[in-house]
């Protein structure tokens, strides 16, 4: 899984790949041009959740990132479980299980027929990114804890101590060595015309321009010291060399039983959400990461043998192009801010209704009522209301209840994409989507 990745990637930076990554799959595997995700929201829990179930949210559950919680009335997280604890440091980073996965994962039918003889692990830098495609009955997830540390981590769902070969990577000092070097800009790019230092980058913190190279080590203290790594290509090499560690030391692919690796290269993500689609950092990113996928398969042949093995690539989601850059060529676009939209819906709401805080949450174009601050007849002319209200909003384009979502018939494929990402018991009382070239605001997807 590539996180982020757009199709067109494949294409736009083929010329400066090389030919045993990217254009190796291109060239010797089967390829699918017309492969659409079938819901909304796209981002990385369902994401990972859909791909690795063969379902939608409303089945496997995993609404969103995060979403408003009915029973404890609070934001929860796809993979977070306080019943659980870190394994591997002292921090909070690893209180994370599949718990809230209502649905099987490939990992778990392998299991379920092959019974413990079938091995299956999930590596990403995002806790997400490696849990939930692991599925229930996973052997391993390990994640990355740049939090001061750098270190991989699990949880108690699945270790009581890391395994030893885990421990002695944390001990390497391998993600110390990524955080001494400077990010350059690759040699293939070198006569690339990708724009750099452009208005609608986010810079790091603590250099002037958004402009290549970037001394990591200077700026990591400002940058989350370790997390930094994350917004780099190092990101990716960080965990291809953990994922190879974890094929030789399990010893995957060794018999006639099938182990599944679920892997997940996170830092394209951070890079796009930093940086933008139309970044020569991004574009670096995915140069890099072509020498990434080529060393995998080098040592996918070595430890289990050309033609012993299964590799497919994909991705949760894609991106749109910085607002700012379509703005700049005419093109409509803005963003969304959920925090705003609760806030002035609250202000709405309030003068209208004179209630206040009716709203909860509005997160990931889905509205959460409180509903025990009104009478039943009073909460039906509030979603009518609520509906009115969120037509008129710049940027929404479809907006219906939950109730009337479960019952819509096919035929408009917005809407059908909304009743596939929805849960009558997870997903919000009223939900919304955007207009084309408008996104809701997000740090991370």
């Amino acid at each position: 899984m590539v996180d982020q990745m757009r199709y067109d990637y494949l294409y736009q930076f083929n010329s400066y790949y090389g030919e045993e990554g990217f254009n190796k799959l291109l060239a010797e595997g089967v390829v699918f041009h017309q492969t659409h995700y079938g819901y909304a929201p796209t981002v990385t829990g369902p994401g990972h959740a859909s791909i690795y179930t063969g379902t939608t949210p409303a089945y496997h559950g995993i609404v969103a990132n995060n979403w408003w919680d009915k029973k404890s009335k609070r934001m929860v997280y796809c993979a977070s479980d306080s019943s659980v604890q870190t394994v591997g440091t002292s921090s909070g980073a690893g209180q994370m299980s599949p718990h809230r996965l209502l649905s099987n994962t490939l990992g778990d039918a392998m299991q379920l027929f092959y019974g413990e003889e079938s091995k299956v692990f999930g590596v990403s830098l995002k806790d997400r990114g490696a849990i939930l495609p692991a599925g229930h009955m996973a052997d391993g997830a390990f994640w990355f804890d740049g939090k001061k540390n750098g270190k991989w981590v699990s949880s108690t769902y699945y270790y009581k101590d890391l395994p030893h070969w885990a421990q002695a990577f944390n001990q390497s000092g391998k993600a110390e060595s990524y955080l001494t070097q400077s990010w350059v800009l690759s040699e293939e790019l070198e006569q690339a015309n990708i724009k750099d230092d452009v208005d609608w980058e986010r810079k790091p913190k603590g250099v002037k321009n958004s402009t290549l190279p970037y001394d990591l080590k200077k700026i990591a203290k400002l940058n989350g010291d370790f997390d930094v790594l994350k917004s780099t290509p190092f990101g990716n090499d960080l965990t291809l060399d953990f994922a190879s560690n974890l094929i030789r030391n399990e010893g995957l692919g060794k018999d006639n039983i099938p182990d599944l690796l679920a892997l997940s290269f996170s830092a394209t993500d951070y890079v796009g959400h930093q940086f933008g689609t139309r970044a020569l950092e991004l574009a670096d990113t995915y140069v890099r990461l072509d020498q990434s996928i080529a060393k995998l398969i080098a040592t996918l042949n070595k430890e289990v043998g050309e033609g012993n093995y299964l590799l497919f690539l994909t991705a949760d989601h894609g991106a749109m192009p910085p607002s700012g850059f379509l703005q700049s060529e005419s093109i409509p676009s803005n963003v969304l801010s959920s925090k705003t939209i609760e806030k002035e819906l609250n202000q709405f709401l309030a003068k209208e209704f004179q209630v206040k805080d009716m709203v909860e949450s509005a997160s990931y174009g889905q509205v959460n009522f409180n509903s025990s601050k009104v009478s039943s007849a009073k909460e039906q002319a509030i979603y009518n209301t609520t509906q009115e209200w969120l037509n008129q909003y710049e940027g929404i384009d479809r907006v219906i209840s939950g109730d009337a979502l479960m019952k819509t018939a096919n035929g408009d494929v917005v809407l059908e994409r909304l009743r596939n990402g929805y849960h009558p018991k997870l997903s919000g009382d009223i939900v919304f989507s955007q207009l084309p070239g408008w996104a809701f605001y997000s740090k991370e997807g």
